[in-house]
């Protein structure tokens, strides 16, 4: 397995020569602005509101990997990575948002030592398979 970054602020993950996962991190806004919130489609509203729980921090936007690629340790070396990018930003915590649904995804980001800090209720297109809560995880950067 090789993680190349391609571009700024992604990472991609290759097994051979195949794209298995990849990664979005940046900085959350200190201070965080919710100016415009409500103008914001209803779907992204609750996300906002969670990262504003989290000012500072930096934010995991995407962890996600082809399923074929799945329970291979890629998803935990991407969490190494972006640590190591917010530490290296001066970060003091990160911070993940995960569907409820997500429980495959929830106890990796537990097992890597993230916790709840909030909750808000998913705003989903009706066609959206699945239902629930968008839950704010955060960390200590150590």
């Amino acid at each position: 397995m090789a993680i190349e970054p391609k571009f700024r602020p992604a990472t991609l993950a290759a097994v051979g020569d195949d794209i298995a996962a990849g990664l979005i991190v940046y900085p959350l806004d200190e201070p965080y602005d919710l100016t415009g919130l409500d103008a914001m489609p209803p779907v992204a509203q609750p996300l906002v509101r969670l990262e504003a729980q989290a000012p500072g921090s930096w934010y995991i936007n995407v962890l996600a990997a082809f399923l074929e690629f799945r329970g291979q340790g890629i998803g935990t070396k991407l969490l190494e990575i972006a640590e190591a990018k917010g530490r290296e930003a001066g970060a003091k915590a990160m911070s993940i948002i995960v569907g409820s649904w997500n429980e495959r995804a929830t106890r990796l980001y537990q097992r890597a030592g993230y916790a709840t800090i909030a909750s808000e209720p998913a705003i989903l297109p009706p066609e959206a398979p699945q239902a629930g809560d968008w839950i704010l995880m955060t960390r200590p950067i150590a």
